[in-house]
């Protein structure tokens, strides 16, 4: 997919790709560069990454039949 840069140094996600990222007006993005890469990243909410961190420790705790603390996590 391709997009333009405009006159201000703007881009337009296209809609679709927003609706893939879960963003809507307001949301805070990350963005970096990896050499010749623009990532664009949605910024969890803390409710967002707690709520993917028991998803990792339930999924961690399937594969290892034991639990696994959140601190342990990181």
């Amino acid at each position: 997919m391709k997009v333009s840069i405009d006159e201000k140094g703007r881009i337009t996600i296209l809609r679709e790709l927003r609706k893939k990222l879960g963003s809507t007006t307001g949301v805070e993005l990350n963005l970096s560069i990896i050499k010749d890469f623009l990532i664009i990243k949605k910024v969890l909410s803390a409710k967002e990454f707690e709520k993917l961190s028991d998803n990792i420790s339930e999924f961690l705790k399937q594969e290892t039949n034991s639990p696994i603390k959140f601190e342990k996590l990181f």
